[in-house]
């Protein structure tokens, strides 16, 4: 067949002939072109595939063409160190890779299901989360400091080549393990609401900051000295141990919501707030917390609460426990007092001068002296056993609560506090004296 093309060919005419191999060579020509002006187009352009992520580019500058076309100058692109993308709604960023001097890259809440940064080695920050992620290969990325990928759907990651780390954020992802074992300069760790259950940082003595909270976490395995640890939440989860003895620099302490029996805080002298509450904690030793200022131990089955040398400490928390006694005599900077719900039958607050809000409902108190408390707006009494109330020195101008269907109510007031006192909330029947000679007999 080629043979009798070829033998047609030869017999044709002259002017014939040259017309037609001219065509083939300017059709050759064309071809070549085409080929050429794509290897030039691609060598000088990228291509953008999504009009908001242009958009943004062309309201900055960066784009330089001030057109939304679907493309970008590489030369632009690689003019850029940072790019602030959250909330435009951008769906891909496909064209990224030609950014290859981009060093911060923020692209909060949008619509994104996938992103390569693998040709993005300068990378230094990447912030991506609230987004739809469902994988990130970050292996390539070996300059990054600041990694933020939480809330998307990422069910593994592999951080091991990321030794820089400094800031990792993966929660609200369905994670179940993660290899922090190579992350040695990591200073904050955010892994709450993943499907992690046992948390190994033991090699990480750098992090100050872990926010584990609202997951599955049943084990914290966390390093056994020399940590930097000063801010732990681990709040929520189904953590039945804690070992803090290696934490002396630990400041924030959130773990309520646990399945904790004890909790040894002999360790942790510089402590500033703790919350312990929702836990199966029987006794509690906080002696000598100097910095303590904030402490709730809610809904335990607390018998013993020990606040002794909390000098520093300004709000108490221990509703729903079985205290029967509690010690406030060094806790001269207490503000609030919330102890109700509990088995208490005395309460000494002659200390606590700068007082302001005091509950302490549901109890077994039959008299209470609150005239050493001139500060206090916010009293509440209701469902005790008050027979006597020394309400002198005490204004009371916010809410006052004591209690209900009491004949036997004894309330000793100043003269000066008659008009304040028709806003509380007292059984009519209680009964207003001026004399507090026979408080307590």
């Amino acid at each position: 067949m080629q043979l009798d093309m070829l033998t047609y060919l030869m017999n044709l005419p002259t002017l014939l002939k040259y017309i037609l191999i001219g065509t083939v060579v300017y059709a050759a020509f064309v071809l070549a072109k085409q080929k050429y002006d794509e290897y030039l187009f691609l060598e000088n352009y990228t291509l953008l595939e999504d009009k908001n992520f242009e958009q943004h580019l062309v309201e900055r500058g960066i784009d330089t063409d001030s057109t939304v076309n679907g493309r970008i100058a590489n030369v632009d692109a690689r003019k850029v160190k940072s790019l602030l993308l959250n909330d435009k709604d951008i769906k891909s960023l496909k064209g990224i890779a030609s950014f290859k001097n981009l060093a911060h890259l923020y692209c909060v809440s949008n619509q994104l299901q996938k992103l390569d940064i693998s040709s993005n080695d300068a990378l230094v920050s990447l912030y991506c989360h609230r987004n739809k992620l469902t994988e990130l290969d970050v292996s390539k990325n070996l300059e990054l400091t600041h990694l933020e990928c939480s809330a998307n759907q990422i069910e593994e990651i592999d951080v091991s080549a990321n030794t820089s780390l400094e800031l990792l954020g993966v929660g609200a992802n369905p994670i179940k393990k993660l290899d922090l074992s190579t992350n040695k300069t990591l200073e904050k760790l955010w892994v709450g609401k993943t499907q992690i259950e046992r948390l190994d940082i033991s090699g990480n003595q750098n992090i100050t900051t872990l926010y584990c909270r609202q997951g599955t976490l049943r084990e914290i395995v966390l390093p056994k000295d020399s940590s930097q640890l000063k801010a732990l939440y681990c709040d929520g989860n189904r953590i039945k141990e804690l070992n803090l003895a290696s934490l002396s620099l630990l400041e924030n302490l959130q773990c309520f919501g646990n399945e904790l029996k004890s909790l040894d805080l002999s360790a942790n002298l510089n402590l500033k707030e703790l919350d312990c509450s929702e836990n199966k904690l029987r006794r509690l030793d906080l002696i000598n917390m100097r910095r303590l200022k904030r402490m709730s131990c809610d809904k335990n089955e607390i018998v013993e609460l020990k606040l002794n040398g909390c000098s520093k400490l300004e709000y108490i928390s221990c509703e729903f426990n079985k205290i029967d006694e509690i010690d406030l005599s060094t806790n001269m900077a207490l503000v609030t007092l919330n102890c109700r719900f509990n088995l208490l039958k005395e309460l000494n607050i002659d200390a606590n001068h700068k007082l302001s809000a005091l509950d302490f409902m549901n109890n077994q108190l039959d008299k209470i002296n609150l005239s050493e408390c001139p500060r206090l707006h916010i009293i509440s009494g209701v469902g005790n056993r008050l027979e006597w109330v020394n309400l002198s020195n005490v204004e009371a101008k916010g809410i006052v609560k004591l209690t209900e269907n009491s004949a036997h109510l004894k309330i000793c007031v100043t003269e000066h506090s008659k008009n304040t006192r028709l806003k509380w909330r007292i059984d009519p029947s209680a009964q207003f004296v001026l004399d507090c000679s026979g408080y307590g007999e």
